[in-house]
């Protein structure tokens, strides 16, 4: 339960600090995301390696320190498969930001990952959602819409006015109203799979833990076996003549055999490993890491450091609280960090300047509705199927 509220302070402090700190970035250091990317994951691997190693001081005349890797649970292609999709969605959801969409329009779509938890859970879990539940979930996918719509007629009005007038602008607006879509395209595609993430780890851990269980009932039903043979008359009587030698042998072999460390927490091993087997990934563009570097402005380093450590706190808690609640659980706590994040964001930075009626409607009311779906009653599963199994699951 401690870890679960320290974690859950984590992702409400260290998200918004690292968004903060991200459009700072973004306005004074743009087109740097990749290399802040990059950054982000060497330093959440470097200050993971306390959770995987253990270290050890060795009694022997020499005191040699060891260091040993912890015994893993989940599987290498699990961890593999994690890894993957989630520099995959990192990358993605960064790069986005030099594509002319903003933090407040980031935040709000991201936010129709609940709609998206709500659609597989039902397929997929056999869930079942009220119809409060159901209409919050349409309240933020039609404010999504909205969001859109109104974004792009006013790109395109923009568009029109400043091709009559000169040619040159018009082509730049054109070019960015292009990849502004193109940013709307991948940041549609990166909330598909950060919901896809979400679900696939809650998969992972529930198949780790099933794993170490069956490993505990073998290794149990064995010691049974041992025990039921060691009963024997015949097998007895030769058990307790070798019993002396064995304790006395056993006692001194404990004392001089180093003590084998316990497995890390599986949050700590995901956390870890999806990080540092993903940093290979980002030298398939080495070119991209030293041009990005090269054009951070001088005092934004600091910014970059600052970033990268709260990004570790933020994705700490995530973690800690995949592996504690549920994936849908998760996707609210995070629906109203983003709140948050809309808040400071739009209050700050002057995004309110620019917003119209439409706009305004349509983020404030997504974000409340995510924001008070937790309050809403849940729906109960249905008694029992003929089986005697219950079929659906409370929401």
């Amino acid at each position: 339960m401690s870890e679960a509220v320290l974690a859950l302070g984590g992702v409400l402090c260290g998200c918004q600090a690292n968004v903060f700190l991200l459009e700072l970035i973004t306005v004074g250091s743009p087109n740097t995301l990749y290399f802040l990317t990059f950054m982000q994951y060497i330093v959440v691997a470097t200050l993971s390696l306390p959770f995987i190693f253990s270290l050890r001081i060795a009694k022997e005349e020499h005191r040699w320190m060891l260091v040993r890797l912890r015994p893993m649970r989940i599987s290498f292609l699990h961890k593999s498969i994690l890894a993957s999709a989630a520099w995959l969605m990192s990358v993605s959801s960064n790069m986005v930001f030099g594509l002319h969409i903003s933090v407040p329009l980031h935040a709000t779509f991201r936010s129709s990952s609940l709609l998206l938890n709500m659609l597989t859970g039902y397929i997929f879990l056999g869930k079942y959602y009220t119809l409060p539940q159901i209409l919050c979930a349409v309240i933020i996918c039609g404010g999504l819409i909205a969001l859109a719509v109104e974004k792009s007629r006013k790109l395109q009005s923009t568009t029109t006015t400043t091709t009559t007038t000169t040619t040159t602008m018009g082509t730049l607006t054109t070019e960015e109203y292009f990849w502004w879509v193109c940013g709307l395209l991948i940041l549609t595609a990166t909330t598909v799979l950060s919901t896809g993430l979400g679900i696939f780890q809650e998969y992972m851990y529930e198949a780790a833990r099933r794993k170490e269980k069956d490993n505990q009932i073998s290794g149990n039903a064995s010691t049974t076996t041992i025990k039921k043979v060691a009963s024997t008359p015949s097998i007895a009587s030769a058990s307790a003549s070798t019993s002396s030698l064995s304790s006395s042998s056993s006692s001194s072999s404990s004392s001089s055999s180093p003590s084998i460390p316990t497995s890390p927490p599986m949050w700590a091993e995901a956390l870890f490993f999806s990080h540092v087997l993903a940093i290979p990934l980002f030298f398939f563009q080495p070119q991209r890491l030293v041009e990005e570097f090269e054009s951070i402005s001088p005092g934004y380093f600091i910014h970059f450091f600052l970033n990268a450590v709260t990004q570790f706190v933020c994705v700490l808690g995530v973690y800690v609280l995949n592996d504690k609640t549920s994936a849908f659980t998760l996707i609210l706590i995070l629906t109203l960090r983003k709140l948050c994040t809309f808040v400071l964001s739009v209050v700050y930075f002057g995004h309110y300047r620019h917003f119209s009626v439409i706009e305004w409607a349509a983020m404030v009311f997504a974000l409340l509705a995510g924001a008070f779906y937790p309050l809403l009653p849940k729906s109960h599963a249905k008694s029992i199927t003929k089986t005697g199994d219950p079929l659906k699951k409370r929401v």
